[in-house]
């Protein structure tokens, strides 16, 4: 007993169709894709679900975000990264988060990206000052309730904050830095230990869907031993190691003042680059640290929404396919980003590099973008063979989106421009509590159209009235956008329109005057 989709538009995204739209039927059976074909026929006792008006897509996988910032939307504008974090992560204070608002934070964050169709999450869970094993189990409790995909980090910082960032302590007084000093951080065992207990406890908990990573915060926050214990636990127990690289200018600078070179050249000198690693970010990459990050195997997460916000830079998109990178697609954390949605991140990620070249042969193409945002995500989080396609044996991690709900529509043979146009008046008419067109009569709910009280001299000027939506199914498909972006459609309302062409034909030398 499975689930039939019958004649749905499917962007497998696998090798073979790739984003291009096809017609197919799909059959599921125990959360798994069974059959992907145009001739399918429902077994006995399958739910059949009319494919019709539905684009059937992979899940989007979320390859670097933070659900620590869901209560922080949109706080702490127009700072760079540096400043920022000193805002949004505090390093003085008492900050920490109790499990049970762990747990709530975790179930929405969890609950608006499945509505926005992102189905697996690259958690990277950063707590303040430290994460403990409650806070922890909060997070594995509530995505394992709503049911999303994840990998979840235990996030650790192992160096004073002083110690992280080139020349800051210059500009803090000795009691700032001594306090900060002062605060205790995580050891190298402490942590590999608290890793390894997670991965025993907790990797492949909720039927193989959530998963325990490694995640030292990034190579100038974490000491070298840290760096290489937390790359070889990942490899031990075939899960993703994953790190901030290079998010800005300052860490450009931050690798030559600490390591004597590049940061990704210091990660690969100590051993801490390999297939299960994913850098976040790495923006400014010189040429030899896309040679080194190509030949280790590792992933890049590319955060353009974040890296445009914090203004910390522009991945080299084309620099990275062309070494042979393998890119996901991230969010980053509802702060520094404001969502969760990844259709804003593969539209921002398909436009964003038109700028950085001027040859349009090597802008991104909506298959390559498409193609980070959920194969290249599932690589890099080590779900490749999981989820990311529409094909036989894959996890029926699907997106569905309905066309008339997400600012697309049906073929012109299938559905005129007019029609359209009407039917999204009359949805977003009765959404407002307005009339309702059945059989061509007119029925108003008892609620009037935006509240009690209103003229119908008022209604008339809104645009979706019942004057409009009749003029516009009466209308020629040429002129009835124009005539709803007016608001006075109606035929027994044409007047102002006329005085609005006499007006200008008085301006063209008199014609037309009364």
């Amino acid at each position: 007993m499975g689930i039939f989709i019958r004649n749905a538009h499917v962007i497998t995204m696998d090798s073979s169709t790739g984003s291009e739209p096809i017609v197919r039927s799909i059959r599921i059976e125990n959360d798994v894709v069974t059959a992907v074909a145009g001739d399918l026929v429902p077994a006995d006792g399958d739910t059949i679900i009319d494919g019709r008006d539905r684009l059937v897509t992979p899940g989007f996988v979320n390859a670097h975000t933070h659900s620590w910032e869901t209560f922080y939307k949109g706080r702490y504008d127009n700072l760079p990264l540096e400043m920022w974090m000193a805002m949004a992560y505090p390093i003085l204070g008492d900050s920490r988060v109790e499990p049970d608002l762990v747990r709530l934070r975790s179930t929405l964050f969890a609950i608006e990206s499945l509505e926005a169709g992102v189905t697996t999450i690259v958690d990277d869970v950063l707590e303040n000052p430290t994460q403990d094993w409650a806070q922890l189990s909060a997070v594995f409790d509530a995505y394992e309730e709503i049911g999303i995909r994840a990998n979840i980090s235990g996030h650790v910082i192992s160096k004073p904050f002083v110690d992280t960032v080139p020349f800051i302590a210059g500009y803090l007084s000795p009691e700032v830095t001594s306090e900060i000093r002062s605060h205790p951080v995580p050891t190298t065992q402490e942590y590999l230990a608290f890793s390894r207990r997670a991965f025993e406890q907790y990797h492949g908990r909720g039927n193989g869907r959530l998963r325990y990573m490694v995640a030292p915060s990034a190579p100038q926050r974490c000491g070298a031993d840290l760096l290489v214990g937390a790359t070889q636990l990942a490899t031990e127990f075939d899960a993703e190691c994953h790190i901030h690289v290079l998010e800005t200018k300052t860490q450009l600078v931050t690798g030559t003042e600490m390591y004597g070179g590049s940061l990704v050249e210091y990660m690969d000198r100590i051993g801490a680059l390999s297939p299960n690693t994913t850098l976040a970010h790495g923006i400014w990459l010189t040429e030899d640290d896309l040679s080194m990050i190509a030949s280790a195997g590792t992933s890049i997460s590319h955060n353009p929404i974040s890296n445009l916000k914090l203004g910390s830079g522009i991945a080299p998109w084309h620099a990275l396919r062309t070494a042979g990178v393998n890119l996901g697609l991230g969010t980053d954390g509802c702060s520094s980003s404001d969502s969760p949605r990844m259709l804003d991140v593969v539209k921002a990620a398909a436009l964003l590099h038109k700028v950085t070249n001027p040859d349009f042969t090597t802008w991104p193409t909506v298959d390559e973008v498409l193609h980070a945002g959920t194969v290249g995500g599932a690589r890099s989080a080590l779900l490749q063979d999981t989820v990311g396609t529409v094909e036989v044996g894959m996890q029926a991690d699907l997106g569905d989106l309905r066309p008339r709900h997400h600012g697309f529509h049906a073929s012109a043979e299938a559905r005129p421009a007019t029609g359209v146009l009407r039917e999204r008046l009359l949805d977003r008419y009765r959404d407002r509590g307005g009339p309702d067109r059945r059989r061509g009569r007119t029925r108003h709910h008892s609620r009037p159209f935006g509240g009690a009280g209103r003229t119908r001299r008022a209604a008339r000027r809104d645009r979706g009235t019942p004057e409009c939506t009749r003029f516009v199914e009466q209308a020629p498909a040429g002129c009835a956008g124009d005539h709803v972006r007016q608001g006075d459609c109606d035929p027994r309302h044409r007047q102002p329109i006329q005085r609005r062409r006499t007006r200008v034909a008085r301006l063209n030398g008199g014609a037309g005057k009364r």
